[in-house]
Formats: structure tokens, C-alpha cells, sequence
């Protein structure tokens, strides 16, 4: 099998790595980078002659750095086989047409609705555990496992019976449970390679469990909103979004959190929507909830959006408040008219709960800047001052360094492994300590190609 990575090489997002077997060419994700200013840092590099072999792609998850590109090789004249599971396909839908839009705003927009439309009419979902024959296939077949992560995540195991080789792709995983989440399958198939993530596997990157950043969260907002302030909460609309939600409103039904105004902004509300309607792909609890106890958790009791377009009923009150809003990194969204009407207020707060890809205004702001560069409707970039206090709480969907070790351990032993999806340093420290436990590694460059 024959193996060309095409983005997400010692870099966090665009997500494309081409497969290539006996008798056809499968595309692994086909995402966007949303901190690249340029083309060349924004797209995963496919070639004419990618797309002349590329027969199949297969999204691990809704994420737009792993599905913002897709679109555009519709655009590019391209038709083929999309896989996917149903929640994602229900929340590429969504964040697609979110991303053109924006796109649109910023006369950026380099496909079309059509293209959309003929992209969502072509996607074909297949179930958890159900190994499929690729059409125009005689020897290649395909089985998506559970990936935790977020709603609908899948690992990608493929399989080339000619050749009697096999690859697992876990996209981005979770190796541990999560409000509405199972953590990631390891009752898997052998395999003789893996490609992993590694968004997390730096040294120091040790991330808190679920009960002990949930309640970090809620000390944080609380502070704030006895003291009458306002707390911003920046958040992908997918996954992220929905855990923070719950957390949040259990804090606030419990008394913990005082009673105050709480929305949501953005895609939220339409992908609680989403949510509700897929719970069979939750942990069994989540439909067991809605069913007996007539309690949905993605209509929460406390949060609720805003009244007003420009949503000044949220920012142009004396009172404290909770806005949990699009996007996760600055880099478009609501998020943006709340930064530029609340950022200066010292009494206020932002917190910052997922990882901030470099070059964004979220990452920024993580480093300490008290000015950042925040993308206006034309194109243009505005500069605004931040007095706001800013925090970063790691209430990640993905798994932290050790996680990714433990995970690796306990799946069938591949005969190699590829770390993707990491800044640079981190991937390589994570290349290192799987030497040291005697795993064949490469971290490969953009554009590389490898043959196992």
C-alpha cells in the first residue's frame, strides 16, 4: 500500500492523506487549515495527477480541518465516492454551508452551492463495524470503528486483500468517555500500519480529566459572574459546544453557578439539533435520559440565544452573563462582534477551552497579546485592544499525550506508525518515546510519500 500525505504534516489541520492500494485510491480526510492566510498554508496540496487516481474519500469527522476541503474538489471538477457516518454527514452540512458563507463575506469563496449540494447528495453513510467493498474495487474494503472525539468520529480501517496489507486512519481520537461519548475502539482488526494524531503529544501535554476541568470551568465563571462580569466562551459549534452546554447548565441547575443570562450563538443551536436527532450514536444514557426522564439535554434549561440581530440585548446590559458562541479560535463567527463590544472591560472574561492552531487570533491571545487582528465582513483584519482577563482551560475533545501512548498499546501491534496532526516538536517527542517502546515511527514531511 502506498501511502502520500498531503497535509497535516507536522502541522495541526488540512487533514489528506492518499492511500493508494492494488486496485484503487482512497482519500483520508480532505480538510482545511484555519489559521493559513495563503493557499499554500490554507489547502492540502492534490495534485491533477492525485485526482485522476482518486476514487474514494472517507471523512473520519465534521471538523473543517478535515472536511473543509471536500467542496473544493468538487469544484475542481471532481466526482467519486464519499463515506462517512450519518452524524457527520448531518454536521458537514451544517459547517459547510457555515464555511461558505463566510467565505462569501470575505470574497473568498472558491466553490459554490451547487458544489455543496452535489458534494451532501453524493456523501453515502455506512454504520459503525460494517466492513463495505469500495465500488470499482475487487480487493479493497473499508470498516469505520468508533473514534469518541466528537458526535459521529470515526477511526478508518482499510484493507487490501491482493496485497494482504492494512492500514487503521484514526483522525481525531478520544481515549477517554466524555458527557455524551464512548472513548475510542480498540477491539479492532489487526493492521499493519497506523496513521494517529498527535495533537497532544508533547511532553507536557497532560490534559485534566473530565470531572476536574468541568469543575475548573465552573469556578472560573462563577468568579466572574459574582463580580458582575461577563464570561466569553470561544467554542468549535460541533461537539465542544454541546459538552460545555451541558456542563454548564448541570453547574447552574445545582446552584453553583448563580442564576444568571446564559446563550448560545452561532451553529450551536443547530447542531444541538443535530445532536438530538442522532443519540443512538451516544452512550447509552444520553437516549435512556431523553426517553424515561423526558429531559433533552441539547435543549438546555438555562441557555438560550439572542434576541436581537446584532445582539446588542447580550452586550449593551450592566448585567453578568455566560455567552458560549462560534468560533473556537477567533477566526470568524459571533464571537468576533462580542470581542470587539466586550474585549476591553477588564471586569470580563474570556476563556479559552481548545487547542489554538498557530497563526489564529485565539492563539494569539493564548500567548499573551493585548491586541489582536480580528477579520472583518470585507477581507480586512481590525485590531482591537483586550483588557478582558483571558484563561485557557484545556476542555479538549482529543486525547492528551499519555492517552495517545496507552491507546496505541492496547490496539493490535502495527508494524509502523505515522504521526500526524502535531505541531512539529510535539509530534517528533511523540516519535521518540514510541522508539523507545520499540514501534517503528516516521514523521513525515508534507508532500512525502511511503510505501509499506
Amino acid at each position: 500500500m502506498k501511502l502520500n500525505f498531503l497535509g497535516a504534516c507536522r502541522e495541526v489541520g488540512r487533514s489528506a492523506i492518499f492511500a493508494e492500494t492494488s486496485d484503487t485510491g482512497i482519500m483520508l480526510d480532505c480538510g482545511i487549515n484555519l489559521g493559513g492566510e495563503e493557499k499554500e498554508e490554507r489547502y492540502p496540496y492534490i495534485p491533477d495527477e492525485v485526482m485522476e487516481k482518486l476514487d474514494t474519500v472517507v471523512i473520519s469527522h465534521a471538523h473543517l480541518d478535515h472536511s473543509g476541503y471536500l467542496p473544493h474538489l468538487y469544484a475542481r471538477g471532481w466526482r467519486g465516492n464519499v463515506y462517512t457516518t450519518k452524524p457527520t454527514r448531518d454536521l458537514m452540512q451544517l459547517l459547510l454551508a457555515d464555511y461558505l458563507n463566510i467565505a462569501r463575506e470575505n470574497d473568498r469563496a472558491e466553490f459554490t452551492m451547487q458544489d455543496l449540494n452535489n458534494l451532501m447528495r453524493d456523501i453515502e453513510y455506512i454504520e459503525y463495524g460494517e466492513k463495505i467493498q469500495l465500488p470499482n474495487s475487487n480487493h479493497t474494503k473499508i470498516t469505520l470503528h468508533k473514534a469518541g472525539h466528537i458526535l459521529g468520529a470515526a477511526l478508518t480501517r482499510i484493507e487490501d486483500e491482493k496485497e494482504e496489507k492494512s492500514l487503521l486512519y484514526t483522525g481525531d481520537f478520544s481515549y477517554r468517555p466524555t458527557n455524551i461519548l464512548e472513548p475510542s475502539q480498540t477491539d479492532i482488526e489487526p493492521f499493519d500500519a497506523l496513521i494517529t494524531e498527535s495533537t497532544y503529544g508533547g511532553k507536557k501535554d497532560n490534559l485534566p480529566g473530565l470531572k476536574k476541568k468541568s469543575q475548573q470551568l465552573a469556578k472560573e465563571v462563577k468568579k466572574t459572574v459574582q463580580k458582575g462580569g461577563k464570561v466569553i466562551i470561544p467554542s468549535f459549534g460541533v461537539g465542544r459546544a454541546q459538552e460545555l452546554m451541558i456542563t454548564l447548565d448541570n453547574y447552574m441547575q445545582s446552584g453553583f453557578i448563580p442564576n444568571t443570562q446564559a446563550y448560545i450563538d452561532g451553529m450551536i443551536k443547530k447542531a444541538n439539533s443535530i445532536h438530538r436527532q442522532n443519540v443512538i450514536h451516544m452512550k447509552e444514557e444520553i437516549p435512556k435520559r431523553i426517553l424515561m426522564a423526558q429531559e433533552n439535554p441539547f435543549d438546555p434549561e438555562y441557555f438560550n440565544p439572542p434576541k436581537t440581530k446584532d445582539r446588542s440585548d447580550v452586550t449593551d446590559n450592566n448585567e453578568p452573563g455566560i455567552i458560549l458562541t462560534t468560533s473556537g479560535m477567533l477566526t470568524g463567527g459571533p464571537v468576533i462582534q462580542y470581542l470587539k463590544k466586550l474585549g476591553h472591560d477588564p471586569n470580563n472574561k474570556i476563556i479559552l477551552v481548545g487547542y489554538q492552531v498557530e497563526g489564529t487570533p485565539g492563539r494569539a491571545l493564548q500567548e499573551g497579546a493585548n491586541t489582536i487582528e480580528l477579520p472583518k465582513r470585507n477581507g480586512e483584519k481590525e485590531e482591537i485592544e483586550i483588557n478582558a482577563k483571558v484563561k485557557t482551560l484545556h476542555f479538549s475533545a482529543h486525547s492528551d499525550r499519555e492517552e495517545i501512548l496507552e491507546y496505541i498499546s492496547n490496539l493490535p501491534r502495527p508494524e509502523k506508525v505515522y504521526l500526524v496532526h502535531g505541531e512539529e516538536k510535539k509530534t517528533k517527542n511523540m516519535s521518540k518515546e514510541l522508539e523507545k517502546r520499540n514501534y517503528e515511527t516516521y514523521v513525515p514531511k508534507q508532500k512525502q510519500e511511503h510505501q509499506f
